[in-house]
């Protein structure tokens, strides 16, 4: 079974890179989000340097520099999504679930969560759209507001706290 970590090792250390770079792409960019996305990829990560160091017993072409390429690449990684935790530890704003609502035809699904930045930040109202398997996208943010009235139009048409939001259209809410 040793034969064979180096490979997997690099396969799953580019994998991880090219889903960090996603993970930040989707962020900056409201995309597609999944939830805990960092703790995951933090895994992944840690599993590739592993791997790394277990290739370094095999003697296969260009072990070394697979060995290198994984161990380099993971160690980035790993050090960047640490840094992305540490500093989102500090500015997340914690969230409590209200309500949960779902279309006419229940095609589509939103949580609506009241959000507390504490001392150092305002109070509010955020709505994640829940998408395919565990995918969420944030679609609704309402600075000093304490809940979330809500009524829907049709099936893709809501309107929330007197904001109407098409979910089809790809601009959304924030305040």
């Amino acid at each position: 079974m040793k034969r064979g970590f180096n490979l997997l090792g690099t396969i799953l250390s580019v994998a991880c890179f090219l889903l960090t770079l996603l993970a930040l792409y989707s962020t900056f960019n409201n995309g597609w989000f999944i939830p805990n996305q960092s703790y995951w990829l933090l895994v992944l990560s840690v599993t590739s340097i592993l791997f790394g160091i277990l290739g370094l017993k095999e003697r296969v072409n260009y072990g070394l520099i697979k060995t290198v390429v994984t161990f380099s690449l993971s160690s980035l990684t790993t050090l960047a999504l640490v840094m992305g935790i540490v500093f989102t530890s500090f500015f997340t704003m914690d969230k409590e679930l209200i309500t949960t609502t779902y279309s006419p035809n229940k095609s589509y699904e939103i949580d609506f969560y009241e959000i507390d930045g504490g001392a150092a930040a305002s109070f509010g109202i955020i709505g994640e759209l829940n998408g395919p398997f565990v995918f969420k996208k944030k679609i609704y943010l309402e600075s000093n507001a304490e809940e979330a009235n809500f009524n829907w139009i049709d099936e893709h048409t809501i309107v929330i706290n007197s904001n109407t939001l098409d979910l089809t259209d790809k601009h959304y809410y924030y305040n």
